[in-house]
């Protein structure tokens, strides 16, 4: 009799092989590498994190000084209609607005982890709340990358409005809110403190180096990737929103025209694994799952692709047709030429990222929460 094979025996082998030809990636090409990551450094600190930090710190305050639990009447009726989500949503939904990745889902976390909302609520609130705001919208995007501020307005209106349609689709024949009788467990009431204003500058200052960490790592791989497909520049246009959403504007508006824009509201709108790697350290402190939050923002993205496109379309000038560009580019070009060892090992770091993921999401499927 044939023995069942073990797929768990080989998890461990698989995963030294992988990390063994990481290192072997890394070093056969160190040199590229350590560019990506001091030319990303450096537009993250130029650019991303200054047009972020004063909305970062004024998030926190929110947190600190209890105004991300407010009930804002119309607002809160809107959430609760619409999303099933308790009134109180539109603090966080406030702060993802005006803030950025991922401070909209970490207020929900730190807010569920004070008993203020139950499971399913909080991961619905974390996919609804998870956004980025018109600092980076408007100055990098619209201002730095485009030059035009009034695309940085729409793609922020936009991106408001892929939030707004892709949850009230998704969630149009979910049941009510339940009534959660321990809410209060563990709240408290909120005080106003100046030395409130430090702590927030200090733990805005902690998620900015986190923020550029991220960005750094999967900015590498999609940097990486440009360079190989110079002749290509869609295809590492679209692998850079997948990784990390701010390298993906700045290749997006390399592309330019109608392409480009569609790129752009997706990267802006779904994030990439940057993000979704940052939602996980809170919502794993918090005992919750990333699953609802991935779903949603996938067609949020998708949502924005469209609508952009569609904006572009209107009131951009004409421009060659993106399909046949790409089409011509693809023919004319052919893959970059590579050693055989850095072939294996790029590939190997993929499923070394495919494996990681696969670990987080069957830690989050172990957490119990309402369908």
């Amino acid at each position: 009799m044939a023995r069942n094979f073990n797929s768990k025996a080989i998890v461990k082998p698989l995963s030294a092989l992988v990390l063994i030809s990481a290192i072997l990636f890394f070093l056969v090409n160190r040199d590229e590498m350590q560019r990506e990551i001091i030319s990303s450094l450096k537009n993250t600190f130029t650019g991303v994190i200054p047009a972020l930090f004063p909305f970062m710190v004024i998030s926190k305050l929110f947190i600190l000084w209890g105004c991300s639990d407010i009930r804002i009447n119309f607002l809160g009726r809107i959430f609760e209609n619409l999303f099933h989500v308790p009134q109180e949503a539109a603090g966080p939904f406030f702060i993802g607005l005006v803030s950025s990745y991922p401070l909209g889902g970490s207020a929900v976390c730190e807010l569920y982890k004070s008993g203020k909302y139950d499971k399913r609520s909080a991961e619905r609130m974390m996919a609804l709340c998870n956004n980025t705001g018109p600092g980076f919208i408007l100055g990098f995007v619209g201002g730095v990358l485009w030059k035009d501020i009034s695309f940085g307005i729409a793609i922020y209106v936009i991106h408001i409005a892929s939030v707004i349609l892709a949850g009230a689709l998704r969630y149009r024949k979910k049941t009510p809110i339940e009534k959660y009788e321990d809410l209060e467990r563990n709240s408290k009431n909120s005080s106003i403190s100046i030395a409130d204003i430090a702590e927030a500058i200090a733990s805005a200052a902690e998620s900015a180096v986190k923020l550029a960490g991220f960005i750094a790592f999967f900015s590498m791989f999609s940097g990486y990737i440009e360079n190989k497909f110079t002749a290509l520049p869609y295809v590492s246009a679209i692998v850079s929103a997948l990784l990390e959403f701010s390298g993906g504007c700045v290749s997006s508006a390399r592309v330019g025209g109608i392409v480009g824009a569609a790129l752009t509201g997706f990267a802006i709108s779904f994030g990439g694994l940057s993000v979704i790697s940052q939602t996980m350290l809170y919502a794993r402190s918090a005992g919750l799952s990333v699953a609802e939050c991935v779903k949603l923002k996938l067609s949020e993205g998708i949502a924005a692709a469209f609508l952009s496109a569609a904006y572009a379309k209107i009131f951009f000038d004409a421009s060659p047709d993106g399909s046949e560009v790409f089409i011509q580019a693809w023919i004319s070009s052919s893959l970059p030429s590579k050693s055989s060892l850095t072939i294996t090992a790029a590939v190997l770091v993929l499923c070394f990222i495919y494996i990681i993921f696969k670990k987080f999401r069957r830690n989050d499927t172990s957490v119990k929460h309402y369908s």
